[in-house]
């Protein structure tokens, strides 16, 4: 079957040199964010002469193409030993940075909350309320009643709320990926000793795209949990648009499936008979490889997400204290995204996002692209998103980071 392509290149004619604020930068990466890590691996190359990256073989083993990134110098934890041993045995790699980042801590980061970096350390925040959220603290409570009862029992029995708090000690400042969780979680929270700063997870990738005539690919990126994604209104969807659809629909869960809850879910989807219906997803995690070839072969992203959805035993609200990394998807990718209406996206990438407000209306927009692609239509939103909008980020970094040593200079007590 021959394949069109569609290329999309940033214009690198509108973007001016910057300066290397930055000699040295660490980046410390405990978790698998790999997606972030690579972001602001990208946004730093920019301003930085050296990137010092501290984490895992995991995040090597997912960083194929841009590990030998001629900035980065690693330094993987390759062992069983405390995260407090290895930054030990770094001290001199530390201290030579200008700033570490800590993209995500480790599990039991409680365990050297005293830990003092040799350099400005920030952290970046993923879920506000978790961190910042003051009593009543609000609780998430899903469908697994008695599941998430037991992960507020054991928040509650083991303080967590106040370990949380000396978790911050070696930190100078916070980083927030949107101005959306920034200034809600400032309107709504106690944090005046901080001086926020936000560094997005997103950034421009140069992609080809095919263009794979006779299907329409639906693709729902992200771990399959019901506490992130609504995956019960496929049951509703998929008839409809399989009935008088004139192309084939593949449906794609790009994530590992969480639990048996969602295996269940997927059991029923898989039911569906149709000679018209292709459904795929996946028991384990996706290699990032296969996960950028399949996500380019989407007509659009669809992210279900449901209003509220769970960090530990703590209620985080998309959008405004916690961030999809479907938004990044969309808009790294520049791939036509639907999303609730309840979302807040920049307004600068308001062209790449459809929007939903129920079933039935979700239900439409899908009907109307898969009719478009038919009609040899274009099915995506004009590529309007120049590179200067995502190198604009590097220099947004400088900015802030020079607002910040003014206000708090290097060696005051503040």
């Amino acid at each position: 079957m021959k394949r069109e392509c569609h290329i999309f290149e940033p214009q690198q004619n509108i973007v001016r040199t910057l300066s290397k604020t930055f000699q040295n930068i660490g980046i410390w990466e405990a978790a698998r964010h790999h997606e972030v890590v690579e972001a602001y691996v990208r946004h730093f190359s920019v301003i930085a002469e050296k990137i010092n990256l501290y984490t895992t073989i995991f995040q090597w083993e997912h960083a194929a193409s841009w590990r030998n990134h001629p900035a980065i110098e690693w330094h993987i934890k390759e062992d069983d030993g405390t995260w407090q041993n290895y930054f030990t045995a770094r001290k001199s790699s530390l201290h030579s940075c200008d700033m570490l980042i800590a993209t995500t801590l480790p599990e039991k980061f409680e365990d050297f909350t005293d830990l003092k970096f040799p350099c400005p350390a920030w952290l970046l925040i993923h879920n506000a309320r978790y961190w910042f959220g003051t009593s009543p603290l609000r609780f998430y409570l899903g469908n697994a009643v008695l599941k998430d009862f037991a992960k507020i029992f054991r928040y509650t029995l083991l303080q967590k709320g106040k370990k949380r708090i000396h978790q911050l000690n070696p930190f100078e400042n916070i980083i927030f990926p949107t101005e959306k969780i920034k200034a809600f979680s400032v309107s709504n929270f106690k944090m005046e000793k901080y001086s926020p700063a936000v560094i997005p997870f997103w950034f421009q990738r140069k992609v080809t795209r095919p263009i794979i005539p006779g299907q329409f690919t639906i693709i729902v990126p992200g771990s399959v949990s019901l506490d992130i994604r609504n995956y019960a209104m496929f049951e509703q969807i998929l008839p409809e648009v399989l009935s008088g659809s004139p192309l084939k629909i593949r449906l794609v869960f790009l994530g590992k499936l969480r639990d048996n809850t969602a295996l269940k879910w997927v059991r029923r989807i898989e039911s569906i008979q149709s000679p018209a219906f292709e459904f795929q997803y996946f028991l384990d995690y996706v290699p990032q490889a296969l996960y950028e070839k399949t996500i380019l072969e989407a007509d659009v992203i669809l992210a279900p997400l449901h209003k509220t959805t769970r960090y530990d035993a703590v209620a985080e609200d998309f959008g405004f204290t916690t961030e999809s990394g479907n938004i990044a998807d969309i808009i790294s990718y520049r791939i036509p995204g639907i999303i609730p209406d309840f979302y807040p996206v920049p307004e600068e990438f308001r062209h790449l996002f459809d929007t939903y407000k129920d079933v039935k209306d979700l239900t439409e927009i899908l009907q109307q692209k898969i009719r478009l692609k038919s009609e040899g239509k274009p099915t995506e939103q004009t590529d309007m998103v120049s590179l200067f909008l995502s190198r604009s980020i590097p220099e947004q970094i400088q900015e802030q980071w020079h607002d910040f040593r003014i206000k708090y200079p290097l060696g005051s007590d503040d």
